[in-house]
């Protein structure tokens, strides 16, 4: 039985919106203590039907990879997003380019999502469409950077078979941002598992991903299906990540 609840990133932490013109910031977390470096995994209890995750030991400065949309699935209802991206060392803010199928079609989109106690705040920048098979690149470049790896971001979001792009405006964050998600299946309403792409696989390729000061790392993924459902396998190398799913009878 799938469980229908929304839920983001776990370790909530208090933060503060900060104000600047034209660009979305947000304060320090109080748990901005280093991550233990390696392999990660996410926990259950949410919506996390898959994840590959890695702790960088120094701040990270750009992150890029390619997504393949899978096909769509065969019956409606179901809502639900796949993505990459960077979450903060207190784990209280995203940095993704998401792909999303609202129950009808795919949409992809920038998206800063921070604040996990009392108060949370998700901004998404314009959506294009997207199709089935179209190949989608996702950037996430920061610039103006200090030693403690405090950044500007921008989320760059391209279909690379129609040449539609979508961007972010600049994100002032005052976070450092030391875990990598190589790929993130995140379910969030539906009937079941007959409502997913039937026999499905989503791949993520081309991973990349540069350290504070400018170092190219290789990263060791941890795989895992917090929240099992639909007989999903996740696989992962330094530069590619693929989810496979079946599509069940409810």
């Amino acid at each position: 039985m799938i469980r229908i609840e929304w839920r983001r990133l776990t370790i909530p932490a208090m933060v503060a919106v900060v104000a600047a013109a034209l660009t979305f910031g947000i304060a320090p977390s109080p748990a901005n203590a280093a991550l233990n470096p390696g392999p990660c995994t996410f926990p259950t209890g949410g919506t996390w039907f898959a994840v590959t995750c890695w702790n960088s030991p120094e701040p990270l400065v750009w992150a890029g990879e390619d997504y393949v949309v899978p096909p769509n699935p065969k019956d409606p209802g179901a809502t639900f997003s796949l993505w990459g991206g960077l979450q903060d060392t207190g784990q209280d803010a995203v940095l993704q380019n998401v792909l999303s199928w609202n129950s009808t079609n795919w949409t992809y989109y920038p998206e800063y999502f921070w604040g996990l106690n009392s108060t949370s705040h998700d901004k998404q920048w314009t959506a294009i469409p997207v199709s089935a098979g179209d190949v989608l690149q996702s950037t996430i470049s920061a610039s103006d950077c200090d030693g403690a790896g405090h950044c500007t971001w921008v989320l760059t979001a391209e279909d690379l078979n129609t040449g539609q792009v979508t961007a972010s405006d600049p994100i002032g964050s005052e976070n450092v941002y030391e875990q990598l998600l190589g790929g993130v299946f995140e379910y969030h309403s539906g009937a079941g598992c007959i409502e997913l792409p039937y026999n499905g696989h989503m791949a993520f390729r081309n991973i990349e991903v540069e350290q504070q000061p400018y170092a190219i790392p290789t990263p060791d993924f941890g795989n895992s299906t917090p929240d099992y459902q639909c007989s999903m396998v996740v696989t992962s190398s330094p530069t590619a990540t693929d989810f496979v799913w079946v599509r069940g009878n409810g």
